[in-house]
């Protein structure tokens, strides 16, 4: 027993490690071999924990992606004075090196959290451990792990590689990630590997989701509060085939989770519009519901003892990022997801995604409420509503046309936004016209979420903040200690 805790605390050692050190730099003590790692259900889980741990920070989900993606893209305007040297003013003129150590970080907490999951999925398939229990969870955690392997994969592909080209499908041969499936528990054994092309990530990310569809789905996990569940699984699915070009996949993801009936969008009826900005306001086990359903697919649990992640840093009414003026006129008066009140205030029933602040400039409240910042806000990163918006569009350009299926999931998310009586449902069978429309309110809705106006702009071959659509400019470099481990590694441009 007390040389299986011990296997299991190096281990563990050994992770945190693969995350914030160069491989060189690893002692020979804390090098294991992959048969000793864990040998106990209880080692299994604790090492999926931390996975789920690594997730929680700034460099993988906790928020930097996020604003990194939107300090290169055409939502917000920075404020000048709070860019850092060594970092935010690299990453908004597009200038990044290999010595900026908040990219660096992405790139190996990420492949951090891959190498635990990985370690996870060895260990269950080589059936080491035994037991009723591992026998009845088994399909659940290796589910888990393989949908986060694909979420730090996606990540990565976001900031580091250039983007798929819909144009090009089955042809993207432009330098994507390193694809690491083995637990590497020897330091610089196994180390060196070469980039696979963008089309054999994305085709890596999609098997190991519709893997982890049917693993999940089969356990009878269709949802969770607090871990990966299948519903997370096909929603990410829709998102990876959205943003390939593959329309009538993303369409079939989109519908297997709105047809699950296991959520709702927030005011789905129009009723009230109060809970559309609650969705980003719940804290440990607790999800938003409207009419008994939950809008968010997966969030991240933060707890008070947990480190909320970046987020609030990045996006709080005075401190970093401004909505540009533009694009708030823009939006429909009516429209319930913004408040334009002097004060930001709550005003007759309106809960907001973006308020006016005081000094005349707009800011979204998705992560500091009326009342103030929270530190330990869950982070949301699969909702419903992105289910109806992918469907829309991605309905109407696998078919060339405005399809009942497109107008109807549209008008289905608009209503959300208004107020019973207040919308006039969409029409248009003019397809340009449609698309625009589904675009924009995209980019409301999504907006400071997940990266996604910078990931739609590539997508759509459109000009980032600077207006150039050198995509190249813009990627983050190949932390130097992958560079110097990694012989096979070549660097971006």
């Amino acid at each position: 027993m007390r040389n299986s805790i011990l296997t299991i605390a190096l281990l563990l050692v050994f992770t945190s490690l693969f995350s914030c050190k160069k491989f060189l730099d690893i002692k020979p003590e804390q090098q294991l071999i992959n048969e000793s790692a864990m040998t106990t259900i209880k080692d299994l889980k604790a090492v999926l924990d931390g996975a789920y741990d690594g997730l929680q920070s700034s460099s993988v989900a906790g928020g930097d992606l996020t604003a990194f993606s939107d300090l290169m893209s055409d939502d917000f305007d920075v404020l000048p004075n709070k860019l850092g040297n060594f970092g935010t003013s690299e990453i908004y003129n597009g200038q990044t090196s290999v010595q900026i150590g908040a990219l660096s970080e992405i790139w190996k907490q990420n492949y951090g959290v891959i190498n635990r999951v990985n370690n996870v999925i060895k260990t269950i398939d080589k059936g080491s451990i035994k037991g009723t229990e591992f026998e009845n969870n088994k399909n659940i955690f290796k589910g888990e792990c393989l949908f986060i392997r694909a979420y730090c994969n996606y990540n990565l592909l976001q900031l580091f590689a250039l983007p798929y080209n819909v144009d090009s499908k089955g042809g993207n041969t432009q330098a994507g990630i390193v694809l690491r499936t083995e637990p590497t528990l020897n330091g610089p054994a196994g180390l060196s590997k070469a980039r696979a092309s963008v089309e054999e990530s994305y085709a890596a990310i999609i098997n190991d989701l519709n893997e982890a569809f049917n693993l999940l789905n089969a356990a009878g996990r269709q949802t969770s509060i607090d871990r990966v569940s299948a519903m997370a699984a096909k929603a990410m699915l829709a998102r990876v085939h959205f943003i390939t070009g593959n329309y009538q996949s993303a369409v079939d993801a989109a519908n297997t989770v709105i047809g699950s009936n296991n959520f709702k969008l927030a005011n789905e009826d129009g009723k009230d519009s109060t809970k559309i900005v609650n969705l980003f306001y719940t804290s440990g086990n607790n999800v938003a519901q409207y009419l008994g359903k939950p809008e968010v697919i997966w969030q991240l649990v933060n707890t008070k003892d947990d480190n909320g992640g970046s987020l609030f840093g990045y996006y709080f009414s005075t401190y970093f990022m401004k909505v540009k003026t533009d694009i708030m006129n823009a939006v429909d008066s009516l429209d319930d997801r913004i408040i334009r009140t002097s004060t930001g205030s709550t005003v007759s029933g309106k809960s907001s995604f973006t308020k006016l602040f005081t000094t005349g400039d707009w800011y979204t409240a998705k992560y500091n409420r009326v009342t103030g910042i929270s530190y330990n806000t869950n982070i949301v990163l699969l909702r419903l509503s992105e289910m109806y918006l992918i469907k829309a569009e991605a309905a109407a350009l696998a078919t060339n046309s405005v399809s009942s299926d497109a107008l109807d999931a549209f008008n289905k998310f608009k209503l959300r936004n208004y107020g019973i009586g207040s919308y006039i449902p969409e029409t248009t069978n003019v397809i340009n016209v449609f698309l625009s429309k589904i675009r924009f309110d995209r980019r409301i809705e999504m907006m400071g979420e997940n990266g996604d106006r910078y990931a739609q702009l590539r997508r759509l071959k459109l000009p980032l903040r600077d207006g150039s659509t050198n995509y190249a400019k813009y990627l983050f470099k190949i932390p130097q200690e992958e560079m110097a481990s990694n012989d096979l590694m070549v660097q971006n441009p």
